[in-house]
């Protein structure tokens, strides 16, 4: 009888080592299991912030080509589209592409990393100096002013410059025929430039070309459903 009762003892024994051996596979499964969801919620957490912080990269990117193509407009003469290496080291490089739009000149900028782009467009005037109050081409006479007439700001003349006088019986009245620099204009007034005529000739004589932007508005059958 008793080695019978310890028989079943050890056969007791047996059977509560093979469950402890289940509890820790058990156990070691699940602990396998959060430490993967915790790899993917941080390698994702990883992922978004380097999206992230790429995206705000890129848009830099694009703000600084378009600086850097306002402080040096020679840059649009490489041609349309071309890559511009704003840092010279191969890890910020920005395509950009020029063309005329009317009086102005269209920019876009687009960079990209891996599947991830952003790209902007924009407007730009010519650089322009200061601009002056007057111009007259030199036709060897004066400019003469009256009553309360005054000019302000820089002006080209003729040699003879300005001048009091009276017409229909009025007087100069003020105290300075002008404030500001004094020019000698040439005879001629200075020419457009040939690129900026040929695109005013182009348009004035209603010879578009299949690139711009230009919809005659009877040929729309919904107005309504113009976005610009």
């Amino acid at each position: 009888m008793r080695h019978e009762i310890k028989l079943i003892k050890h056969l007791a024994d047996r059977h509560l080592q093979g469950g402890a051996m289940y509890y820790a596979v058990f156990v070691m499964l699940v602990l396998s299991m959060l430490s993967v969801l915790m790899i993917n919620y941080l390698d994702l957490t990883f992922r978004e912030d380097l999206i992230f912080y790429k995206n705000a990269d890129l848009v830099d990117d694009c703000r600084s080509a378009l600086v850097r193509v306002a402080c040096e407009p020679e840059l649009l003469s490489r041609g349309d589209v071309f890559q511009l290496d704003l840092f010279d080291n191969g890890e910020a490089i920005v395509e950009v592409s020029g063309s005329r739009w009317g009086f102005m000149r269209k920019v876009s900028v687009s960079a990209l990393w891996k599947h991830l782009r952003k790209s902007k467009v924009v407007l730009m005037a010519e650089r322009e100096g200061e601009r002056s109050a007057l111009w007259m081409p030199e036709r060897n006479r004066y400019l003469s002013l009256v009553g309360r007439s005054q000019i302000k700001g820089d002006v080209h003349l003729s040699e003879l410059g300005l001048r009091r006088a009276n017409i229909e019986g009025r007087y100069f009245e003020g105290v300075n025929l002008h404030d500001g620099k004094m020019y000698i204009s040439p005879s001629q007034m200075p020419l457009i430039e040939d690129d900026l005529f040929n695109w005013v000739y182009r348009y004035s004589s209603s010879n578009d070309l299949k690139s711009d932007s230009l919809i005659a508005f009877e040929s729309l059958s919904q107005p309504s459903g113009i976005k610009q």
